[in-house]
């Protein structure tokens, strides 16, 4: 008996070889994964699959202004992008894509933020040079 999930892809390999095994006793078997290994070992061949691409993307994109068509391209001839598309599809790279593209957008913004907040003391003293002297009288 081999417990498998078509929903998560685990185990359904090993139902088809082990059938196989069984028609051709000539093989030696192999071992069957209790459903729980052999879950965990899919969640990180995806995990795995899914840091390499993101790390991937976060060399090569790092203008938040780019297209997706242009970066496909780019990325297209990486194995780790044909390993993530394989596991998670077309769809789900351009949706990680789109993500961290939105983070490279939102530090370029709060950085600028940051810098008009760093010249708002010059800008005072400028516009008010003596106002430290109103205190004084």
């Amino acid at each position: 008996m081999v417990e498998t999930s078509a929903h998560e892809n685990v185990n359904v390999d090993a139902a088809f070889y082990t059938l196989a095994q069984m028609i051709d006793r000539t093989r030696g078997r192999s071992r069957i994964l209790s459903y729980y290994e052999a879950a965990h070992a899919r969640r990180e061949q995806l995990d795995l699959a899914t840091e390499t691409y993101l790390r991937l993307v976060r060399m090569h994109v790092t203008d938040y202004g780019v297209l997706w068509g242009t970066v496909l391209k780019k990325l297209g001839q990486f194995q780790e992008y044909q390993k993530y598309v394989d596991l998670f599809g077309r769809d789900s790279a351009h949706r990680l894509f789109q993500r961290h593209v939105k983070k490279l957008k939102e530090d370029y913004l709060n950085a600028k933020i940051n810098r008009y907040f760093d010249l708002i003391p010059q800008v005072l003293h400028d516009m008010f040079p003596d106002f430290d002297n109103l205190n004084d009288g």
